[in-house]
């Protein structure tokens, strides 16, 4: 992602839907008394409201809370072709690098995170083809693993994610679609 700007917008300006995390506003209290201390996250949209938002859930649901009508944020932009695919991993990453997501949270996270990677990297799936020097095709020891690339990028073991991901893929996958996506409050114009 690339960073435009920071400044205040209106939070009914911002789309909060779609969440991975569920949001709660148990920063309210914390809010009224000390202020918003760091900036919300949000992507220029083009139809609908005029913004995403990609980090700062909880403190977005504070700000609504508290009965603010605008909140800091910093705006940014994609940087690839992949707009959703790419939002959607920066929303996941944010989260992944917080210590309170408890294990079946995190095995959600990096189950939607591998797909991404995947869908952004498909040489990188198990069982890819073999390159080889002639048709300029990567070799199989030049690919980076999903489990590799996002070991390195959280500072984590690749044993750790591997598990993680082998939770989340082998849950039923009528439970799997009921759990990755869950919605937080909407902000209704006055």
């Amino acid at each position: 992602m690339r960073y435009i700007s920071t400044r205040q917008i209106p939070l009914c300006d911002i789309d909060a839907s779609d969440r991975l995390r569920p949001v709660d506003d148990g920063l309210a209290e914390s809010f009224a008394a000390i202020g918003q201390k760091s900036p919300i996250e949000v992507v220029a949209q083009i139809k609908g409201r005029k913004y995403r938002l990609i980090a700062g859930g909880h403190r977005y649901a504070a700000a609504l809370a508290c009965g603010w009508e605008s909140i800091r944020a910093e705006i940014k932009a994609p940087v690839t072709e992949h707009h959703d695919l790419e939002i959607r991993l920066h929303e996941i990453d944010e989260n992944l690098i917080r210590d309170d997501l408890n294990a079946l949270d995190r095995a959600v996270f990096l189950g939607e995170r591998q797909r991404i990677y995947e869908a952004l990297h498909p040489e990188s799936r198990n069982g890819g083809t073999p390159g080889n020097q002639y048709t300029g095709q990567k070799r199989e020891n030049d690919i980076v693993s999903f489990s590799q690339s996002t070991a390195e990028k959280l500072g984590i073991g690749a044993r750790t994610i591997q598990r993680a991901t082998a939770i989340f893929n082998g849950l039923d996958p009528s439970i799997r679609e009921k759990m990755p996506v869950r919605h937080s409050p909407i902000c209704r114009r006055t």
